[in-house]
Parts: C-alpha cells; structure tokens; sequence
C-alpha cells in the first residue's frame, strides 16, 4: 500500500480487504479485526474489512464496492471459495481495473504475481455461472 499513498492522497484512497480474520485456523495465524483495522488507520485511507472467505465476503458485499482499480489475490486463498466467488468481480471492476493473483513459489523463492486480463476474469466468472446453474 506504501507504493499507493506515495503517488496518492490517503483521503481518495479507499481499501477494501477481505479475510477470514478471527476465523481462521490456529495453524493459519493472522491478523484479527482489530488488529488490521489497528494497522491500517494511521495510514488514513477509507478501509472496509469484510470477514469471511472470498465467496462469502464478496456475495456481501460486490454491489457496494464498484468499480474497483486494484484486486489483488493471496495464494493462501481458499481456492474453492475463491473459484465460486469469480462470479462477483466483474460487476466490481471498472475499464481499467488490474487483477493480480499470487503464485506461491517453493523454496523461498520471492512470490510473483500473475496479471489476469477481463477476458480471463470474465472466463472464471463465466465458467462459474455455468456451474452454479448446472446446481440449481
């Protein structure tokens, strides 16, 4: 975020993050609420913390947060939450919005990040509508 406010005014700033915070595994540590909230205020941008794995937070809250320049995705993510919650990032994404996804790396290799295109968002997005119907 440092990168941000250095060519930003924290005031037009506005994060939104989602994590499982206290629900988390005791094997997964993290930071709780509190706690984030705790790190993030002094930088003063607008936060929403929104608890909760990606497909749950972001059936919550996708119709409120719009048009979104940044979505950066952890490789710790709950894969399968996360597969189903690609339906609700494109209503979320404006014309010049960046998705990067994390790339876990062995050996201790820095982690590297993956751009995704909208095609390759609206695909994801797309083979989980198709899923969802087949359900239903």
């Amino acid at each position: 975020m440092e990168f941000v406010l250095e060519s930003h005014a924290a005031s037009d700033i506005r994060y939104v993050g989602v994590d499982l915070f206290e629900a988390r595994s005791p094997a997964a540590p993290g930071l709780t609420l509190k706690q984030a909230h705790a790190l993030i205020k002094p930088l003063g941008v607008k936060t929403q913390l929104v608890p909760g794995d990606p497909h749950a937070a972001l059936s919550r809250v996708a119709n409120a947060v719009r048009d979104i320049d940044w979505l950066v995705i952890s490789a710790d993510v709950d894969h399968e939450s996360m597969s189903r919650a690609w339906l609700f990032v494109p209503r979320m994404m404006n014309a010049t919005t960046r998705v990067f996804v994390e790339q876990a790396e062995a050996d201790g290799k820095p982690h590297q990040y993956r751009e995704l295109t909208r095609t390759d968002v609206e695909s994801l997005a797309s083979q989980q509508q198709k899923t969802s119907r087949k359900v239903a």
